[in-house]
């Protein structure tokens, strides 16, 4: 049984080139034309927190933001729980492919409605997912992984900051 990779060679390279441009700018580590040099090949485009590129080589592009800047990407398959803050996104498209991701975060008394409503959303699509309950040290943790369509969910419940976490990947 063969395995396919879920992201191609050049989403790869923009999700690779967009966490370093993240982590780089969100630690401060570099800022303004400092952060160009991070992702060699990548034209670069910083606008508060949002950071959006285009490679070079004309194979795609993408856009990571954070805090009031982050949105749910226009093509995003998952869909996001009444309630739910986006605080991060991703967004990188290469060969007419798209890969994004999103991190909301919702009130602790959310937990079991958001663990539902993503159960009932697996179940709509048909999707065959894997799913693992665990738990963090500071509240449970679910989480789905599907092939196809390709879907990993996670929804963490932290009770040190009385906060449901979630992740979302498609």
């Amino acid at each position: 049984m063969s395995h396919r990779p879920f992201l191609s060679r050049p989403l790869s390279r923009h999700l690779a080139a967009a966490m370093i441009l993240l982590l780089g700018s969100g630690c401060g580590l570099v800022g303004g034309d400092d952060i160009a040099s991070l992702a060699p090949g990548v034209e670069i485009d910083q606008d508060g927190n949002v950071i959006s590129g285009e490679f070079n080589d004309g194979e795609g592009s993408f856009s990571v933001a954070s805090g009031d800047e982050a949105s749910i990407p226009s093509d995003f398959p998952i869909p996001v729980p009444d309630g739910a803050t986006v605080v991060f996104s991703l967004a990188t498209e290469a060969d007419s492919e798209s890969y994004g991701v999103v991190q909301l975060s919702a009130p602790i008394d959310q937990y079991d409605r958001i663990v539902q409503f993503y159960t009932d959303y697996l179940a709509e699509i048909g999707a065959e997912a894997t799913h693992t309950t665990s738990d963090s040290g500071s509240g449970p943790v679910v989480t789905w992984l599907a092939d196809e369509p390709f879907v990993n969910i996670v929804v963490q419940q932290d009770n040190n900051t009385n906060q449901v976490f979630i992740a979302l990947t498609a």
